[in-house]
């Protein structure tokens, strides 16, 4: 988009690329390719908006791990080596290089930068475009002119020292990047494994995929062969559509358990349906709002946005005294709704849908927010964010939300949800078709039961509004958290007084 990454000023003169020696570079790519090009999970932590941020973010391990010289030491590894396959100023070599941090992102490559403090750089030296941002890019866009550069050094490079033995080894590494005659198989399976993420270092990766893999081909119980959920779309020098099950594990926790992994591809494998017309609902609606999600526009705008579209598009009608019929609605999509007992209980939902796949949302039972009706609501809306945002009509989408799941992914999920069960009229009109009061605590509980949402949720969702001020959310949630605390003392009391202590 006109973005030049190298433009940089120099002693008042503004220069448009970089002068380097570039091929310890060359070499870095080709080294890192499968993880540049097909690794999505960030190291330590899920945080910020991408991975330049998220690495910034994290690379002082927090203060808690000072005192375990284990787990500090594992955090800075895992952090360092993380940087190293995907940064491009870990192969600077000296040499003054733009802060740019390349990864996987679903079925895109994310491209992030920003401003770094580059080590033995003047003063007077600084990059034009270093303030922070992203784009996400179709992966071919990135892997193919970036390997047409390899192969055209190669060829360069062999004419000029045709005898150099650094230089043949890179030009047959070069070629050994095409996933195309015998060792073809091996490496495709290797690109998977990285986009799998079930692990943190190369061997954790490949052991986790293999482990997985043979878990699920194993399984007895199948009605029909797993090979549907590992088919992928790609060209020889990278993997463009992620398989089903790549998809679900890269959002899940990298200790994921054979058990789970069995039980999700179970059930990917029964809502395998060769014959399956498609929900031409959710299809057409799918299509009309993916029309309206802008890249850089803040995921919670995108959210909000999003959920009332979906409401003047659906058609929903709302009562003063009716909360919002988010499993009726589901259920007219042609979206199967399940519970999934999962063992890490961090994971809240999944959804899976796809080409020749019936569209299902499974909750985790095993998650706190799940164990009440409201939460249980407020996880159907988020994943069906997922379903008609988050997988594009003919590809295939598997994602467990989770601690691991993409962040902007979920934000904006999280207030399509928020949105779609507390839609503007039922806010301001009480069960009288009056206003309602927003100056008292009773005001918002009687809320919370009419729109059948989390106070938490509803209190939050108000301020985001512009409903009630921060000052107000914040008296709010410590009422509410005044309530709770009450309410656990006397249960303990009574517990007391049972047993006799």
């Amino acid at each position: 988009d006109g973005i030049n990454l190298c433009s940089h000023i120099d002693e008042g003169k503004v220069f448009e690329s970089v002068d380097w020696y570039f091929l310890n570079l060359l070499e870095w790519f080709i080294e890192n390719w499968n993880p540049l090009f097909h690794e999505q999970r960030l190291p330590n932590k899920n945080v910020g908006s991408n991975a330049w941020f998220s690495l910034h973010l994290t690379e002082i391990p927090p203060p808690a791990l000072e005192s375990n010289e284990e787990e500090l030491d594992r955090w800075e590894s895992w952090w360092q080596d993380w940087w190293f396959r995907h940064s491009i100023i870990s192969a600077r070599d000296g040499g003054l290089f733009p802060d740019i941090v390349i990864r996987r992102c679903r079925d895109m490559v994310e491209i992030s930068w920003g401003r770094s403090n580059l080590p033995g750089a003047p003063e007077h030296f600084r990059f034009v475009n270093d303030e922070p941002s992203f784009k996400l890019l179709r992966p071919q866009s990135v892997a193919e002119p970036i390997y047409q550069l390899l192969s055209d050094a190669a060829s360069h490079l062999s004419e000029e020292l045709p005898y150099e033995d650094r230089v043949k080894a890179y030009s047959e590494n070069v070629k050994k990047l095409q996933a195309c005659g015998s060792d073809g198989c091996d490496l495709r399976k290797q690109r998977i494994a990285w986009l799998a993420g079930l692990g943190r270092t190369s061997a954790e990766v490949t052991g986790g995929w293999e482990r997985t893999e043979r878990a699920i081909r194993n399984e007895q119980n199948f009605a029909v062969g797993p090979g549907k959920i590992f088919e992928t779309v790609g060209t020889p020098i990278v993997i463009t559509g992620s398989c089903h099950a790549a998809l679900m594990f890269g959002s899940m926790a990298p200790e994921i358990v054979d058990d789970d992994a069995i039980k999700l591809a179970r059930e990917m494998i029964r809502l395998h349906d060769p014959e399956y017309p498609g929900s031409i609902l959710l299809d057409e609606m799918r299509s009309k709002l993916s029309e309206e999600v802008e890249q850089f526009v803040e995921p919670w705008e995108q959210g909000y946005k999003l959920a009332r579209l979906f409401h003047e598009l659906n058609g929903t009608e709302f009562e003063h005294c009716k909360s919002v019929e988010i499993e009726e609605i589901i259920d007219t999509l042609g979206i199967f709704a399940d519970d999934l007992d999962l063992s890490d209980a961090g994971i809240k939902g999944v959804s899976i849908a796809g080409p020749s796949f019936r569209p299902a949302i499974f909750l985790n039972p095993k998650n706190d927010f799940n164990k009440g009706h409201a939460g249980r609501r407020f996880s159907l809306a988020h994943e069906l964010c997922h379903h008609l945002v988050d997988g594009e009509v003919g590809h295939p989408l598997s994602l467990a939300s989770g601690p691991w799941a993409p962040r902007r992914i979920e934000q904006r999920a999280n207030a399509f949800a928020a949105e779609i069960l507390i839609p503007d009229y039922l806010i301001h009109h009480d069960n009288t078709g009056q206003n309602v009061d927003f100056s008292s605590f009773g005001g918002i509980i009687e809320l919370s039961k009419k729109v059948n949402v989390g106070r938490v949720t509803l209190v939050e969702h108000l301020m985001n509004k512009g409903v009630i001020t921060e000052d107000a959310m914040n008296l709010f949630l410590n009422q509410l958290s005044e309530k709770f605390d009450s309410a656990h003392y006397k249960a303990t009391d009574a517990r007391k007084l049972a047993s006799g202590c």
